[in-house]
């Protein structure tokens, strides 16, 4: 996601939406990630050398009309050198000055940077309503073809704690082309403001198609795949394969292919299990060095809300919940006081057993 002078870079995996109510007639880009604690709201901003005060004055009237609730991180280029961040006060009187510090304590913001990005001024900012969510804030090395350094820092949001939000397509197979041509040809297209820009004309024509798409073409939720991420390349291919098999095998019924479509069925059933198999022994051999990837998998596949099946214990059968919390604890202790390589074995294939 781009506007002109800043830029976000957003993974694939990570559903944002874009805040075009908070940004102003300035160099300013929002995006809001949904998360089990809150909404995130991050922010990039640019502030140009010697510019006045109205930017900012403008940036502090759209923060101030967000909710609470609402965890904000804002960070880019401000240019204001002569503040005090340990206090947030001015130590040069100045409109700009001033009013970077009214945002600042209006909006109960709190400033992490404390290394100069450019000589020895910090000019490069992360503004926060939530420091706990940021962390391993550092300045390093000058980016290339730029005299400031560049600062990096830790956003404190798992993919666990993120919502998948599902995702909205417009269903074209079932639109009418006919009247989406007669309402598409009536958008102004001779009334695009271009005094802004191709990417501003751009950015505009886009929504007035998509707004003009939205009122005549029908919706649909795209359900993600919930395909294993440890399924090799072959397996999702003979995944695909058995899904084709299916639909002709539904579509023509013929003997020959409810025979292939079950002998790629039992394909797919072994590999799967082999795949897994195989991932299952790769967190059991890196337990150690990362048991929470352990821990993820086991709670996937077992479900949190199935409570723990009776214990065999010294050939007993242990169904209490205390007794069972005291063998665990025996167990786990014994794992981190294994030291031989033959005991290490030994509970590992213990686990697999357990799995299995």
């Amino acid at each position: 996601m781009v506007v002109p002078g800043v830029l976000i870079f957003i993974k694939s995996s990570i559903p944002a939406i874009r805040r075009t109510d908070l940004e102003t007639h300035c160099e300013m880009f929002w995006i809001q990630i949904q998360t089990r604690d809150g909404p995130v709201l991050f922010g990039v901003f640019y502030h140009p050398p010697n510019s006045d005060a109205t930017i900012l004055e403008e940036m502090n009237a759209a923060i101030s009309t967000i909710p609470g609730k609402y965890s904000i991180v804002l960070c880019g280029d401000f240019n204001v050198p002569n503040i005090d961040w340990s206090l947030a006060t001015p130590t040069v009187s100045s409109p700009v000055n001033s009013t970077i510090c009214s945002l600042v304590h209006d909006n109960f913001l709190t400033q992490l940077v404390s290394s100069p990005t450019r000589g020895d001024h910090i000019l490069d900012l992360i503004l926060t309503n939530n420091p706990s969510c940021v962390s391993n804030v550092r300045v390093v090395d000058n980016l290339p073809g730029s005299d400031h350094d560049a600062v990096e820092f830790d956003l404190s949001v798992s993919s666990d704690d993120i919502v998948q939000s599902s995702r909205v397509l417009l269903n074209y197979s079932k639109a009418d082309l006919h009247e989406f041509q007669e309402v598409l040809s009536h958008i102004p297209c001779n009334c695009i403001p271009t005094d802004n820009g191709i990417e501003y004309a751009w950015q505009y024509w886009k929504d007035l198609f998509f707004s003009t798409a939205t009122s005549v073409i029908s919706t649909v939720k795209w359900k993600q795949s919930k395909m294993k991420q440890w399924f090799t390349s072959a397996t999702l291919h003979l995944i695909r394969v058995k899904r084709r098999v299916y639909h002709q095998m539904k579509c023509l019924g013929s003997d020959l292919l409810k025979a292939k479509y079950k002998a790629i069925s039992n394909l797919v059933h072994s590999q799967t299990r082999k795949d897994t198999s195989d991932h299952v022994t790769n967190l059991s051999k890196s337990y150690f060095a990362n048991s929470k990837k352990f821990w993820n998998f086991l709670n996937s596949i077992k479900g949190r809300r199935h409570p723990i099946p009776p214990l065999k214990h010294n050939d007993s059968s242990v169904s209490n919940d205390s007794s069972k919390a005291n063998i665990f604890n025996q167990f786990f202790h014994s794992v981190f006081t294994v030291e031989d390589n033959n005991s290490l074995s030994e509970l590992r294939q213990s686990w697999k057993s357990t799995l299995n």
